[in-house]
């Protein structure tokens, strides 16, 4: 009898020994994801990125641009900032405040200028920048008046161009 509880006794220990080990593992891969998406969130400014996913760790790093209220900017502002900060679950809305009001300069910024750094605001926010840049319409006039500035080429060679 002393001679079963004794295996019973080392198996359980044995256990007790590789859930330590299996705990420890995982804590610190946990803790190395995190100071690695922790540095990589510290190093943000002035140009905003997010930690990249394992498949493509060996990619650039993207920044999202400043927006300066340029509607011909906006649909290239509006992905990168939503794909790279607005859909991060690793942030907060405070976070994603702070990056939306540090991105946006110039005109746009006063869209902004009246809201205070909370994580309430944010939605707010980028409804305010949504309701005044996401206008189709002006988007194309505009992007009609870009191609319509183009100078005409003279002639068929490089240096025209």
């Amino acid at each position: 009898m002393s001679s079963t509880n004794e295996g019973t006794s080392t198996r359980l220990s044995n256990c007790d020994t590789l859930k330590q080990k299996a705990c420890s593992t995982m804590s610190k891969e946990i803790w190395k994801r995190d100071c690695q998406c922790a540095a990589l969130r510290t190093s943000w400014l002035p140009g905003i990125v997010t930690c990249p996913r394992q498949s493509r760790s060996r990619m650039p790093l993207i920044q999202v641009p400043e927006f300066s209220g340029r509607r011909e900017d906006w649909e290239s502002f509006r992905d990168l900032f939503k794909v790279l900060i607005d859909r991060d679950e690793h942030l907060s809305d405070v976070e994603r405040m702070y990056f939306l009001k540090t991105l946006v300069k110039c005109e746009a910024s006063a869209a902004l200028s009246t809201l205070s750094m909370t994580g309430d605001n944010y939605i707010t926010a980028w409804n305010l920048l949504e309701n005044r840049y996401e206008n189709h319409r002006l988007l194309v006039q505009d992007h009609l008046s870009a191609l319509q500035a183009l100078k005409t080429i003279r002639e068929d060679s490089v240096k025209s161009l």
